[in-house]
């Protein structure tokens, strides 16, 4: 339970200071856009944190789960193409601007994951 709230306080934050400050890292026509990537990028790196919580070997079981996987790329897929087709007046993002995204939404998720593949759990 902490996990979850430790990642939704995280999730605020970051959209708080986007919002107030995401104009030092994009530009001012693509902020609206950033900030609605980042949300939606959230939210499929918690489908991976809540699969975390369910399961030891995260790697392992998301392999063999062919309806996770479908979900996951059908959403990827659907938000690629909500921005880069400029659907309900997103704007097109850059090589650079997707890569900041990505990088922010997965920021806590790689690292938890990191320390749980060196320091796994023992199961007694």
């Amino acid at each position: 339970m902490t996990n979850f709230i430790g990642q939704a306080r995280y999730q605020i934050l970051i959209l708080i200071t986007l919002q107030f400050k995401g104009l030092n890292a994009f530009e001012v026509g693509v902020l609206d856009t950033v900030f609605f990537n980042i949300f939606v990028l959230f939210q499929v790196f918690n489908e991976f944190n809540t699969w975390k919580f369910m399961q030891e070997d995260i790697l392992k079981g998301i392999r063999k789960s062919i309806p996770f996987l479908g979900v996951f790329g059908a959403i990827i897929l659907v938000q690629v193409a909500i921005v880069q087709l400029q659907f309900e007046g997103t704007e097109m993002l850059n090589w650079d601007d997707w890569f900041k995204c990505i990088i922010i939404a997965a920021d806590r998720w790689v690292p938890s994951s990191i320390f749980q593949f060196w320091n796994p759990v023992s199961s007694s």
